[in-house]
């Protein structure tokens, strides 16, 4: 069988569209934006939020040209939380998942600033903002079921009431509870007193499992300490996973540590070009987090 030019071209293709959609690295990455809607109850010990968490992959590769690549998202969880200042404790306690309607990789119509809240006591209540014209055609166009279009819209025009404590979720009547709505919607990127309690949450607070995320939780632990993961993953990691590794699995992360400094030490000594100082600064970094790595998993340097 020969091909020919049309054969070629297609073949091609495909095998382009193969090493593109294929290139991306195991690192599972973690975003997580709070920066929409906030409401504090009556004595400011709690407030509820909402938040996107997202869960994504770099390209690596041919991938990352010519522009840098795009990220690949793997999940996109959209909920609204409960923070207890008293209690330091974050609790999940809706789904807005139903309404959220993806646009390519993080885009969503239903933004975290379209949820307006209210708290009162142990009741959180909300409601979503209609959609504007653009944002309407959208969905129009995403939900071709007329009946389905139909009773995803109707949500627009509820108040839901949740019991922090039970979680239970039900609807109630507009006419009675919509003044809690009337004031003006509370941001929380003004909010630094929010912020500082959000900005030390850990995953294992925001109740990720980092077991679940990674197939082989051993394998992609050594991998996120070996090339240094921000310290929000390396904490939770802390936290979830090495309590399960044998003295032995933390040697071999540390030989492999090893292994990595001596690659940044070549990578440095090679370099002529003005990025040699940056390389060594690097190095040095590295070294430095070595020696943390072994206080944290309580071993010497004759081990």
């Amino acid at each position: 069988m020969f091909l020919t030019s049309k054969n070629y071209l297609t073949l091609y293709g495909i095998v382009l569209i193969f090493i593109l959609t294929s290139c991306y690295s195991n690192h599972i990455n973690i975003q997580i934006k709070t920066d929409g809607t906030i409401a504090w109850n009556k004595d400011s010990s709690a407030f509820v939020f909402v938040a996107q968490k997202r869960f994504y992959v770099m390209p690596v590769g041919i991938a990352k040209f010519p522009d840098g690549g795009h990220s690949k998202t793997k999940d996109i969880d959209f909920s609204i939380y409960y923070f207890n200042i008293n209690k330091n404790k974050l609790k999940k306690i809706a789904s807005l998942n139903e309404f959220y309607l993806s646009r390519g990789n993080s885009y969503t119509w239903l933004g975290i600033s379209q949820v307006r809240l209210y708290l009162q006591d142990s009741l959180m209540f909300y409601k979503m903002e209609k959609p504007d014209s653009s944002d309407f055609n959208y969905i129009k166009q995403h939900i071709k079921n007329k009946k389905q279009f139909v009773d995803y819209i109707k949500n627009f025009s509820v108040i839901y009431k949740v019991n922090i404590k039970t979680l239970k979720k039900e609807s109630v009547d507009t006419n009675t509870y919509k003044h809690f709505f009337d004031k003006k919607r509370e941001r929380m990127w003004v909010d630094n007193k929010a912020k500082k309690y959000i900005k030390n949450l850990t995953y294992t607070d925001w109740g990720i499992n980092l077991k679940k995320l990674c197939n082989n939780p051993k394998k992609k632990c050594a991998s996120y300490i070996v090339n240094r993961c921000d310290d929000k993953m390396l904490n939770s990691i802390f936290q979830q996973i090495v309590p399960d590794l044998t003295n032995n699995d933390k040697i071999k992360i540390i030989k492999q540590m090893m292994i990595k400094k001596q690659e940044l030490y070549s990578a440095y000594k090679a370099d002529n070009s003005y990025k040699r100082n940056l390389k060594k600064q690097e190095f040095n970094n590295y070294i430095n987090y070595i020696d943390k790595i072994k206080k944290r998993f309580n071993i010497s340097d004759t081990e």
